[in-house]
């Protein structure tokens, strides 16, 4: 059995999320076409959780060099990224190729999500009938969720169109629709029919988790069932990895076990940045029961929310170190870094220097101030 320390897991972690010297194009694109890099990098996180609709953005500058949030933008207005919900019954971007799969085999989150919490306030409602009026007026048309409740409300009138809508997005695989999730716009959630917009196919489950768990790992690895489990919110994880067979491998990691997929590369990574920021709902934060290999147990609380939402933070020599925003006006940026622990001057520089390239590459904004304001 390979052996490796938890410092050389946390460094494998770092390359494979692309946290170290930001990815470059490795051939120029295409006259006319955009560089592929974007939809390549969507593709090798599996998605990038997107409920707010900007987070990927930054996601992606964090690990792309010369990043355009345009040209990420266009993939979404053409369909080639698209909004669906999946893993943790949360909306992802996803490439639309992905798209069908990952929303097949993660329908028994969002079933246990309405028996849950949906069921019980349509009391007697016919699954059936709800789901086959939704597909019909969904046929061929994009419909906000407003408009999809009214129209649900119209024929089952003993219920309300927000919960209507509920059950056919937990039944019915839908995506939403720009211009929500293009950079620089904004909308409101829009949904159309997933099958009408993506490549559609017979989905092997057994076969097709499988390829899931193997990605994972090439991605989020090395890792054990419940993190796979804890990444999908899917059940049957220690099974699916019993189905790898020869195309994973065991890791002792200082007397744990943990598995991996066997072409991934274990070989030593590079020393990490000393600043790195991490957006909202960032993959790295949200893939793993156990985080410790990023976010030191520690400082579990600088991820910790009332309402669940994951805020930005920034890693200092590869571990998270702290939280930051930024808030943009009239061309002047304004950053809050908020540290767990007082930061050597250096680091501040470093981290500045991020806040300001971030300011201006997505936002065309100059820096103006940097607020310390320690936790």
């Amino acid at each position: 059995m390979e052996r490796l320390t938890a410092a050389e897991v946390a460094g494998l972690y770092r390359a494979r999320q692309h946290l170290g010297e930001r990815r470059r194009d490795s051939e120029p694109a295409a006259p006319g076409q955009a560089p592929d890099r974007v939809a390549a990098e969507v593709r090798h996180h599996v998605g990038l959780q997107a409920q707010a609709p900007l987070p990927p953005y930054t996601a992606l500058w964090t690990r792309l060099a010369s990043f355009d949030p345009e040209t990420a933008s266009g993939l979404v207005r053409t369909g080639e990224l698209v909004r669906v919900v999946c893993m943790r019954s949360t909306i992802h971007l996803v490439h639309a190729a992905d798209a069908w799969s990952l929303r097949s085999l993660t329908a028994p989150v969002l079933l246990r999500e309405y028996d849950a919490a949906i069921a019980r306030r349509l009391p007697g409602v016919d699954v059936d009938a709800v789901t086959d009026r939704a597909r019909g007026i969904l046929d061929g048309t994009t419909l906000t969720s407003r408009e999809l409740g009214r129209l649900l409300a119209d024929r089952f009138d003993e219920y309300a169109g927000p919960d209507l809508v509920n059950l056919v997005r937990c039944h019915v695989p839908l995506l939403q629709r720009p211009p929500r999730g293009q950079w620089g716009t904004t909308g409101p959630v829009a949904y159309a029919r997933l099958d009408q917009h993506v490549p559609v196919h017979d989905v092997d489950t057994r076969v097709e988790l499988r390829q899931l768990a193997l990605r994972y790992l090439r991605a989020y690895g090395p890792a054990t069932p419940a993190d796979f489990a804890a990444w999908t919110a899917l059940r049957g994880a220690r099974e699916v990895f019993e189905t790898l067979g020869d195309d994973a491998v065991a890791v002792d990691v200082e007397g744990r076990v943990l598995v991996d997929a066997g072409d991934a590369d274990r070989t030593s990574a590079p020393p990490p940045p000393t600043a790195r920021l991490l957006a909202e709902f960032d993959a790295a934060l949200l893939s793993h029961r156990d985080r410790s290999r990023i976010l030191p147990t520690a400082h579990l609380g600088v991820i910790g929310s009332p309402n669940g939402l994951i805020p930005s933070t920034f890693l200092v020599d590869g571990a998270v170190a702290g939280r930051w925003t930024l808030s943009v006006a009239d061309g002047a940026a304004r950053a809050e870094l908020h540290p767990v622990r007082r930061l050597a001057q250096g680091t501040q520089s470093a981290l500045r220097r991020e806040l300001r390239a971030l300011a201006r590459d997505l936002y065309g904004a100059r820096l103006t101030d940097v607020v310390l304001s320690p936790e």
